[in-house]
C-alpha cells in the first residue's frame, strides 16, 4: 500500500517506527509474509481509526495499464455493492489526486474515468 506524508506522520504520532520502506518511488506499508505489518491475528487493522487513506477504498486500486479495478487478492473483493463501489471510486480520486501532490505522480485520469464507468456499468448489470 502506497502511503501519502500525511500518513506517515499520522501513523508515526502513535508511536510506530519502521512500518514503511521506499520501493519504486513510493513509501510503502511493509508486508510481512505477505500480510501487511498492521492487520492483527484476528484479521482486523490494529490502526484503523489512523489507517492509510488507500486502506479506506481497498479492494479498488489503481492500476496504471487498467485503470481502477478490484483487486481479486482480497477476500472481500466479490462483496461490494454498487453503492460502495461509487463511494469507493470517489474516495479512490481523492487519494490519487494525494499521490500527486506527494510524489509528484501523474494519474491517466481519461482511463481513471472510462474504467470507473465500465466497473459501474458492470456492478448494475448484476
Amino acid at each position: 500500500m502506497i502511503l501519502t506524508r500525511q500518513d506517515i506522520e499520522r501513523i508515526e504520532k502513535r508511536g510506530y517506527k519502521g512500518f514503511y520502506k521506499k520501493s519504486g518511488g513510493f513509501y510503502r506499508l511493509v508486508n510481512i509474509n505477505g500480510r501487511c505489518i498492521f492487520l492483527g491475528e484476528d484479521g482486523k487493522c490494529t490502526i484503523y481509526n489512523d489507517k492509510p487513506l488507500g486502506c479506506g477504498v481497498y479492494p479498488l486500486i489503481y492500476n496504471e495499464e487498467k485503470g481502477v479495478i478490484i483487486d481479486d487478492y482480497c477476500p472481500l473483493s466479490r462483496e461490494i455493492d454498487c453503492l460502495e463501489l461509487i463511494r469507493g471510486i470517489s474516495e479512490l480520486r481523492s487519494v490519487l489526486k494525494e499521490l500527486e501532490n506527494t510524489y509528484n505522480y501523474r494519474v491517466d485520469w481519461r482511463l481513471f474515468e472510462k474504467s470507473s464507468i465500465k466497473l459501474i456499468e458492470r456492478c448494475f448489470k448484476k
